[in-house]
């Protein structure tokens, strides 16, 4: 896949009426006073960016039962966090186990820069959308984006489902930070160790010292939201864009 180009624009000084022209903020108080404040754009050039999946999202076993509004939110770690599902483990019956032996993991995916990979701290920014290319929100360790809320991940059903009968949303990454420009991982630092509860999964080594083969490990998870009460038995399917920008 090639490197989508990221633009991002700081928001817009509005201009109370009867101030002064925008640039002509003298400080002087009074009902001529007005700030600024620095906005950011980017733009993304590489001449060689590929996203390779290694492994899909798996949300893991559940039951029909659920509830109208239901979620399930997978973490990078393997974790499930239910809301409103009946989750299914991995001991006698589908019931029996911990609550994370139902088979589910996060996704596993190398992104290639080429050249791009140079030994330094170069950010590599990680955004998702629908395969018409409206943008999905993330979340980070604390707190989730919401500049497109109704923008989702909707699920083929297998025979007899529903359309919208479950959705994928929300997506999170191993991120390092986020900025102005969006939730980014350090093509440089991870050195075969990912997140907490994650056994190696990492293939590939950036450290400063020796910059490696040119490829970052992404590990993403997700959301899922059920719309109904009831599901039905089968595999349920989706397919989102994984993007990544310099």
């Amino acid at each position: 896949m090639a490197s989508a180009v990221a633009l991002t624009l700081g928001t817009g000084q509005a201009m109370a009426a009867g101030t002064q022209v925008f640039g002509s903020c003298d400080g002087s108080g009074g009902g001529g006073v007005c700030v600024t404040g620095n906005g950011h754009a980017s733009v993304s050039v590489a001449d060689t960016l590929t996203i390779n999946e290694q492994r899909a999202i798996s949300f893991g076993n559940v039951s029909t039962a659920a509830a109208i509004g239901a979620t399930l939110v997978l973490g990078t770690d393997g974790s499930r966090t239910n809301a409103g599902f009946t989750p299914l483990h991995g001991g006698a019956n589908g019931t029996a186990g911990p609550p994370d032996s139902g088979g589910q993991s996060p996704g596993h995916y190398t992104i290639e820069g080429g050249d791009d990979d140079t030994g330094s701290a170069t950010q590599v920014y990680i955004s998702f959308a629908t395969t018409t290319g409206d943008p999905i929100d993330m979340c980070n360790a604390t707190v989730c984006d919401s500049y497109h809320p109704t923008t989702v991940v909707t699920m083929t059903p297998p025979t007899g489902g529903g359309a919208g009968d479950l959705t994928v949303d929300h997506f999170t990454i191993n991120e390092d930070g986020s900025d102005a420009y969006g939730h980014y991982i350090n093509n440089d630092g991870n050195g075969g160790t990912g997140p907490a509860g994650i056994t190696n999964p990492f293939l590939h080594d950036h450290t400063v010292a020796t910059p490696g083969s040119g490829i970052a490990d992404v590990v993403v998870g997700a959301r899922l939201t059920s719309t109904v009460a009831t599901l039905t038995k089968g595999k349920y399917t989706g397919t989102f864009l994984i993007m990544a920008s310099y």
